[in-house]
Protein backbone atom coordinates (compact mmCIF):
# COMPACT_ATOMS: atom_id res chain seq x y z
CA UNK A 1 0.00 0.00 0.00
CA UNK A 2 1.29 3.48 -0.87
CA UNK A 3 0.23 6.42 1.27
CA UNK A 4 0.89 10.03 0.30
CA UNK A 5 0.75 12.69 3.01
CA UNK A 6 0.96 16.37 2.09
CA UNK A 7 2.29 19.10 4.39
CA UNK A 8 2.68 22.75 3.36
CA UNK A 9 5.24 25.10 4.90
CA UNK A 10 5.57 28.84 4.26
CA UNK A 11 9.14 29.99 3.81
CA UNK A 12 9.65 33.01 6.14
CA UNK A 13 10.12 36.46 4.54
CA UNK A 14 9.19 35.17 1.08
CA UNK A 15 6.11 34.59 -1.03
CA UNK A 16 7.11 30.98 -1.56
CA UNK A 17 5.42 27.91 -0.18
CA UNK A 18 7.16 24.59 0.09
CA UNK A 19 5.05 21.48 -0.17
CA UNK A 20 6.34 18.37 1.55
CA UNK A 21 4.84 15.24 0.07
CA UNK A 22 5.68 12.22 2.13
CA UNK A 23 5.43 9.09 0.06
CA UNK A 24 5.37 6.02 2.24
CA UNK A 25 5.50 2.44 1.05
CA UNK A 26 4.05 -0.06 3.50
CA UNK A 27 4.21 -3.83 3.61
CA UNK A 28 3.86 -6.33 6.42
CA UNK A 29 7.56 -6.19 7.23
CA UNK A 30 9.04 -3.07 5.74
CA UNK A 31 8.36 0.63 5.31
CA UNK A 32 10.27 3.06 3.16
CA UNK A 33 9.86 6.82 3.04
CA UNK A 34 10.64 9.40 0.39
CA UNK A 35 10.61 13.12 0.77
CA UNK A 36 9.57 15.18 -2.22
CA UNK A 37 9.89 18.94 -2.42
CA UNK A 38 8.25 21.19 -4.98
CA UNK A 39 7.61 24.90 -5.29
CA UNK A 40 4.02 26.00 -5.75
CA UNK A 41 4.88 27.58 -9.10
CA UNK A 42 6.00 24.29 -10.63
CA UNK A 43 3.52 23.08 -13.30
CA UNK A 44 1.06 20.54 -11.88
CA UNK A 45 1.71 17.89 -14.54
CA UNK A 46 5.46 18.15 -14.03
CA UNK A 47 5.00 17.83 -10.27
CA UNK A 48 2.76 14.81 -10.70
CA UNK A 49 5.23 13.09 -13.02
CA UNK A 50 8.08 14.00 -10.68
CA UNK A 51 6.29 12.56 -7.65
CA UNK A 52 5.33 9.39 -9.50
CA UNK A 53 8.91 8.87 -10.60
CA UNK A 54 10.13 9.30 -7.05
CA UNK A 55 7.59 6.76 -5.81
CA UNK A 56 9.01 4.31 -8.33
CA UNK A 57 12.57 5.18 -7.31
CA UNK A 58 11.72 4.83 -3.64
CA UNK A 59 10.06 1.47 -4.13
CA UNK A 60 13.03 0.34 -6.23
CA UNK A 61 15.46 1.38 -3.49
CA UNK A 62 13.40 -0.54 -0.95
CA UNK A 63 13.31 -3.69 -3.06
CA UNK A 64 17.03 -3.36 -3.82
CA UNK A 65 17.80 -2.98 -0.12
CA UNK A 66 15.81 -6.08 0.85
CA UNK A 67 17.12 -8.20 -2.04
CA UNK A 68 20.72 -7.12 -1.41
CA UNK A 69 20.43 -8.09 2.24
CA UNK A 70 18.95 -11.50 1.35
CA UNK A 71 21.60 -12.20 -1.31
CA UNK A 72 24.50 -11.29 0.97
CA UNK A 73 23.05 -13.50 3.69
CA UNK A 74 22.95 -16.41 1.22
CA UNK A 75 26.35 -15.80 -0.36
CA UNK A 76 28.12 -15.05 2.90
CA UNK A 77 26.45 -17.55 5.17
CA UNK A 78 26.60 -16.52 8.80
CA UNK A 79 28.88 -18.76 10.83
CA UNK A 80 29.28 -18.42 14.57
CA UNK A 81 32.78 -17.35 15.57
CA UNK A 82 32.08 -18.12 19.19
CA UNK A 83 30.61 -20.99 21.17
CA UNK A 84 29.51 -20.26 24.73
CA UNK A 85 28.58 -23.78 25.78
CA UNK A 86 30.33 -24.44 29.08
CA UNK A 87 31.80 -20.91 29.10
CA UNK A 88 31.18 -17.94 31.35
CA UNK A 89 28.92 -15.14 30.11
CA UNK A 90 28.68 -12.05 32.33
CA UNK A 91 25.79 -9.65 31.79
CA UNK A 92 25.32 -6.24 33.38
CA UNK A 93 21.74 -5.10 33.88
CA UNK A 94 20.80 -8.78 33.90
CA UNK A 95 17.97 -8.65 36.43
CA UNK A 96 15.41 -7.34 33.94
CA UNK A 97 14.77 -6.17 30.39
CA UNK A 98 17.20 -6.90 27.58
CA UNK A 99 19.87 -8.13 30.00
CA UNK A 100 17.63 -10.83 31.44
CA UNK A 101 16.42 -11.82 27.97
CA UNK A 102 20.04 -12.24 26.82
CA UNK A 103 20.82 -14.27 29.95
CA UNK A 104 18.00 -16.69 29.16
CA UNK A 105 19.26 -17.13 25.59
CA UNK A 106 22.82 -17.72 26.84
CA UNK A 107 21.63 -20.35 29.32
CA UNK A 108 19.73 -22.13 26.56
CA UNK A 109 23.04 -22.36 24.70
CA UNK A 110 24.74 -24.03 27.66
CA UNK A 111 26.63 -21.08 29.14
CA UNK A 112 27.41 -20.40 32.78
CA UNK A 113 25.81 -17.02 33.44
CA UNK A 114 26.47 -14.25 35.94
CA UNK A 115 24.08 -11.30 36.06
CA UNK A 116 24.93 -7.94 37.62
CA UNK A 117 22.59 -5.30 39.01
CA UNK A 118 22.12 -3.16 42.11
CA UNK A 119 18.88 -4.55 43.56
CA UNK A 120 19.60 -7.89 45.25
CA UNK A 121 15.91 -8.81 45.55
CA UNK A 122 15.43 -8.43 41.79
CA UNK A 123 18.62 -10.40 41.19
CA UNK A 124 17.46 -13.31 43.35
CA UNK A 125 14.12 -13.39 41.55
CA UNK A 126 15.83 -13.26 38.16
CA UNK A 127 18.25 -16.07 39.10
CA UNK A 128 15.33 -18.37 39.93
CA UNK A 129 13.76 -17.57 36.57
CA UNK A 130 17.04 -18.15 34.75
CA UNK A 131 17.53 -21.53 36.38
CA UNK A 132 14.24 -22.65 34.84
CA UNK A 133 15.78 -22.06 31.40
CA UNK A 134 18.60 -24.59 31.93
CA UNK A 135 18.11 -27.05 29.03
CA UNK A 136 19.47 -30.17 30.75
CA UNK A 137 19.46 -30.29 34.58
CA UNK A 138 21.73 -33.36 34.45
CA UNK A 139 24.66 -31.16 33.45
CA UNK A 140 26.09 -28.59 35.85
CA UNK A 141 25.31 -25.09 34.67
CA UNK A 142 26.01 -22.21 37.04
CA UNK A 143 23.72 -19.20 37.36
CA UNK A 144 25.26 -16.56 39.64
CA UNK A 145 24.64 -12.93 40.51
CA UNK A 146 26.64 -9.94 41.71
CA UNK A 147 24.95 -7.06 43.50
CA UNK A 148 27.04 -3.95 42.88
CA UNK A 149 26.59 -0.42 41.56
CA UNK A 150 28.72 -0.41 38.42
CA UNK A 151 28.51 3.38 38.11
CA UNK A 152 30.52 4.01 41.28
CA UNK A 153 33.81 2.70 42.75
CA UNK A 154 35.93 0.90 40.11
CA UNK A 155 38.05 -1.04 42.63
CA UNK A 156 34.95 -2.28 44.43
CA UNK A 157 33.49 -3.43 41.10
CA UNK A 158 36.69 -5.25 40.12
CA UNK A 159 36.81 -7.08 43.45
CA UNK A 160 33.11 -7.98 43.28
CA UNK A 161 33.65 -9.86 40.00
CA UNK A 162 36.31 -12.22 41.40
CA UNK A 163 34.04 -14.76 43.23
CA UNK A 164 31.84 -15.29 40.15
CA UNK A 165 34.91 -16.03 38.02
CA UNK A 166 36.27 -18.40 40.65
CA UNK A 167 33.07 -20.43 40.39
CA UNK A 168 32.09 -20.08 36.73
CA UNK A 169 35.54 -19.68 35.20
CA UNK A 170 37.08 -16.66 33.46
CA UNK A 171 34.64 -14.50 31.54
CA UNK A 172 34.48 -15.47 27.86
CA UNK A 173 31.72 -13.07 26.84
CA UNK A 174 30.92 -9.74 28.48
CA UNK A 175 27.54 -8.24 27.62
CA UNK A 176 27.07 -4.66 28.83
CA UNK A 177 23.32 -4.06 29.06
CA UNK A 178 22.95 -1.83 32.12
CA UNK A 179 21.53 1.57 31.31
CA UNK A 180 18.87 4.13 32.07
CA UNK A 181 17.21 7.25 30.71
CA UNK A 182 16.02 10.37 32.52
CA UNK A 183 14.10 12.64 30.18
CA UNK A 184 13.70 16.38 29.95
CA UNK A 185 15.09 19.36 28.09
CA UNK A 186 18.55 20.44 29.17
CA UNK A 187 17.30 23.32 31.34
CA UNK A 188 14.73 21.05 33.01
CA UNK A 189 17.23 18.40 34.09
CA UNK A 190 19.34 18.86 37.20
CA UNK A 191 23.08 18.36 36.99
CA UNK A 192 22.69 15.39 39.33
CA UNK A 193 20.24 13.71 36.93
CA UNK A 194 22.59 14.31 33.99
CA UNK A 195 25.50 12.87 35.95
CA UNK A 196 23.43 9.84 37.03
CA UNK A 197 22.58 8.97 33.42
CA UNK A 198 26.14 9.38 32.13
CA UNK A 199 27.69 7.58 35.11
CA UNK A 200 25.60 4.45 34.61
CA UNK A 201 25.40 4.33 30.82
CA UNK A 202 28.99 5.29 30.04
CA UNK A 203 31.13 4.75 33.12
CA UNK A 204 29.23 1.61 34.11
CA UNK A 205 30.19 0.04 30.79
CA UNK A 206 33.77 1.28 31.01
CA UNK A 207 34.23 0.08 34.61
CA UNK A 208 33.18 -3.53 33.99
CA UNK A 209 34.97 -3.75 30.64
CA UNK A 210 38.20 -2.40 32.13
CA UNK A 211 37.97 -4.86 35.03
CA UNK A 212 37.86 -7.83 32.63
CA UNK A 213 39.70 -6.72 29.50
CA UNK A 214 43.24 -7.59 30.56
CA UNK A 215 42.41 -11.23 31.31
CA UNK A 216 40.37 -11.61 28.12
CA UNK A 217 43.25 -10.26 26.02
CA UNK A 218 45.72 -12.58 27.73
CA UNK A 219 43.52 -15.60 26.95
CA UNK A 220 43.25 -14.47 23.34
CA UNK A 221 39.60 -15.27 22.88
CA UNK A 222 36.19 -13.91 23.76
CA UNK A 223 33.61 -11.29 22.91
CA UNK A 224 32.48 -7.95 24.29
CA UNK A 225 29.07 -6.40 23.67
CA UNK A 226 28.40 -2.70 24.18
CA UNK A 227 24.69 -1.91 24.26
CA UNK A 228 23.93 1.64 23.17
CA UNK A 229 20.70 2.63 21.40
CA UNK A 230 19.41 4.11 18.18
CA UNK A 231 19.93 7.34 20.14
CA UNK A 232 23.62 6.78 19.35
CA UNK A 233 22.77 7.52 15.70
CA UNK A 234 20.73 10.71 16.10
CA UNK A 235 19.94 13.27 18.76
CA UNK A 236 16.39 13.27 20.11
CA UNK A 237 14.45 16.09 21.75
CA UNK A 238 14.35 15.70 25.52
CA UNK A 239 17.14 13.13 25.62
CA UNK A 240 20.25 15.32 25.64
CA UNK A 241 21.95 13.50 28.54
CA UNK A 242 20.89 10.04 27.37
CA UNK A 243 21.91 10.68 23.77
CA UNK A 244 25.28 12.06 24.90
CA UNK A 245 26.02 8.87 26.83
CA UNK A 246 25.00 6.65 23.90
CA UNK A 247 27.07 8.58 21.36
CA UNK A 248 29.99 8.19 23.76
CA UNK A 249 29.43 4.43 23.92
CA UNK A 250 29.55 4.29 20.14
CA UNK A 251 32.99 5.92 20.17
CA UNK A 252 34.09 3.69 23.03
CA UNK A 253 33.11 0.56 21.07
CA UNK A 254 35.01 1.71 17.96
CA UNK A 255 38.19 2.42 19.91
CA UNK A 256 37.86 -0.80 21.90
CA UNK A 257 37.48 -2.81 18.69
CA UNK A 258 40.78 -1.43 17.42
CA UNK A 259 42.50 -2.26 20.72
CA UNK A 260 41.32 -5.88 21.02
CA UNK A 261 41.14 -7.03 17.40
CA UNK A 262 44.71 -8.33 17.31
CA UNK A 263 44.12 -10.23 20.56
CA UNK A 264 41.42 -12.52 19.14
CA UNK A 265 38.48 -10.66 20.69
CA UNK A 266 35.40 -9.34 18.92
CA UNK A 267 33.31 -6.29 19.79
CA UNK A 268 29.61 -5.95 19.01
CA UNK A 269 27.81 -2.62 19.24
CA UNK A 270 24.11 -3.24 19.89
CA UNK A 271 21.84 -0.41 18.73
CA UNK A 272 18.33 -1.48 19.69
CA UNK A 273 15.16 0.49 18.95
CA UNK A 274 12.71 1.34 21.74
CA UNK A 275 12.25 -1.87 23.72
CA UNK A 276 9.43 -2.87 26.05
CA UNK A 277 11.28 -3.14 29.37
CA UNK A 278 10.67 -1.96 32.95
CA UNK A 279 13.19 0.80 32.31
CA UNK A 280 11.27 1.97 29.25
CA UNK A 281 8.00 2.00 31.20
CA UNK A 282 9.60 4.17 33.87
CA UNK A 283 11.13 6.42 31.22
CA UNK A 284 7.68 7.02 29.69
CA UNK A 285 6.51 8.68 32.91
CA UNK A 286 8.93 11.59 32.56
CA UNK A 287 9.11 12.03 28.79
CA UNK A 288 8.17 15.42 27.35
CA UNK A 289 5.28 15.11 24.89
CA UNK A 290 7.64 15.84 21.99
CA UNK A 291 9.95 12.99 23.00
CA UNK A 292 7.07 10.56 23.40
CA UNK A 293 5.61 11.37 19.97
CA UNK A 294 9.01 11.09 18.27
CA UNK A 295 9.67 7.74 19.96
CA UNK A 296 6.34 6.33 18.79
CA UNK A 297 7.31 6.81 15.14
CA UNK A 298 9.83 3.95 15.48
CA UNK A 299 7.59 1.34 17.10
CA UNK A 300 8.24 -0.81 20.16
CA UNK A 301 10.05 -4.17 20.27
CA UNK A 302 10.09 -6.93 22.86
CA UNK A 303 13.11 -7.47 25.10
CA UNK A 304 13.14 -11.13 24.02
CA UNK A 305 13.52 -10.30 20.31
CA UNK A 306 16.26 -7.75 20.99
CA UNK A 307 18.10 -10.10 23.35
CA UNK A 308 18.02 -12.98 20.89
CA UNK A 309 19.33 -10.83 18.03
CA UNK A 310 22.03 -9.35 20.26
CA UNK A 311 23.39 -12.76 21.23
CA UNK A 312 23.26 -14.09 17.66
CA UNK A 313 25.24 -11.11 16.38
CA UNK A 314 27.77 -11.40 19.21
CA UNK A 315 28.28 -15.11 18.53
CA UNK A 316 28.86 -14.39 14.83
CA UNK A 317 31.33 -11.63 15.62
CA UNK A 318 29.22 -8.96 13.89
CA UNK A 319 30.13 -5.42 14.79
CA UNK A 320 26.61 -3.99 14.57
CA UNK A 321 23.52 -5.58 16.08
CA UNK A 322 20.21 -4.06 14.98
CA UNK A 323 16.59 -5.12 14.82
CA UNK A 324 14.01 -3.89 12.33
CA UNK A 325 14.35 -2.01 9.06
CA UNK A 326 14.32 1.46 10.64
CA UNK A 327 17.24 0.56 12.93
CA UNK A 328 19.09 -1.08 10.05
CA UNK A 329 18.69 2.02 7.86
CA UNK A 330 19.77 4.47 10.57
CA UNK A 331 22.77 2.34 11.52
CA UNK A 332 23.81 1.94 7.88
CA UNK A 333 23.42 5.68 7.30
CA UNK A 334 25.56 6.44 10.37
CA UNK A 335 28.22 3.77 9.76
CA UNK A 336 30.83 6.34 8.69
CA UNK A 337 34.21 5.34 10.13
CA UNK A 338 32.91 2.24 11.90
CA UNK A 339 35.14 -0.88 11.78
CA UNK A 340 35.21 -3.06 8.67
CA UNK A 341 34.30 -6.53 9.91
CA UNK A 342 32.94 -8.32 6.84
CA UNK A 343 32.56 -7.70 3.13
CA UNK A 344 28.76 -7.92 2.97
CA UNK A 345 28.09 -5.22 5.56
CA UNK A 346 30.75 -3.00 4.01
CA UNK A 347 29.17 -3.30 0.54
CA UNK A 348 25.69 -2.60 1.87
CA UNK A 349 26.94 0.50 3.69
CA UNK A 350 28.83 1.75 0.63
CA UNK A 351 25.81 1.37 -1.66
CA UNK A 352 23.11 2.64 0.69
CA UNK A 353 24.60 5.47 2.76
CA UNK A 354 23.91 8.01 0.02
CA UNK A 355 20.32 7.02 -0.84
CA UNK A 356 19.44 6.64 2.84
CA UNK A 357 20.17 10.33 3.36
CA UNK A 358 16.72 10.83 1.82
CA UNK A 359 15.25 8.92 4.75
CA UNK A 360 17.21 11.09 7.17
CA UNK A 361 15.76 14.24 5.59
CA UNK A 362 12.27 12.82 5.99
CA UNK A 363 12.89 11.98 9.65
CA UNK A 364 14.25 15.44 10.43
CA UNK A 365 11.22 17.12 8.88
CA UNK A 366 8.90 14.76 10.74
CA UNK A 367 10.57 15.32 14.11
CA UNK A 368 10.86 19.09 13.64
CA UNK A 369 7.18 19.22 12.74
CA UNK A 370 6.28 17.31 15.92
CA UNK A 371 8.26 19.76 18.07
CA UNK A 372 6.73 22.72 16.24
CA UNK A 373 3.17 21.47 16.78
CA UNK A 374 3.79 20.73 20.46
CA UNK A 375 5.17 24.22 20.97
CA UNK A 376 2.11 25.78 19.33
CA UNK A 377 -0.17 23.69 21.56
CA UNK A 378 1.47 24.98 24.76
Amino acid sequence: MIIVLRHEYHVPNTNTSCVLSTVTYHSSLYSCCLVVFKLDKMPALVCLAFCKSLVVIGTTILIFLVVLKKITNLVFRAVDKHSISGKHVLITGGSSGIGKAVAIEAIKRGAHVTIIARDEKKLLKAVEELKQAVPNPKFTQFVEYVSVDISKDYEKIREALVPAQDKCGPVYMLINCAGMALCGTLEQMSMQDIKTVIDLNLYGTIHVTKALIEGMKQRGRGAIVVTASQAANLGIYGLAAYTSSKFALKGFAEALYMEVKQHGLTVTLCLPPDTNTPGFENEEKSKPRETSLISKTGGLWSAESVGKQLLEDALRGNYFSTLGLESFMLTTLSAGMSPIVNIQDTLIQAFLMGPLRIVAIYLHFTFDNIVKKCRKAQ
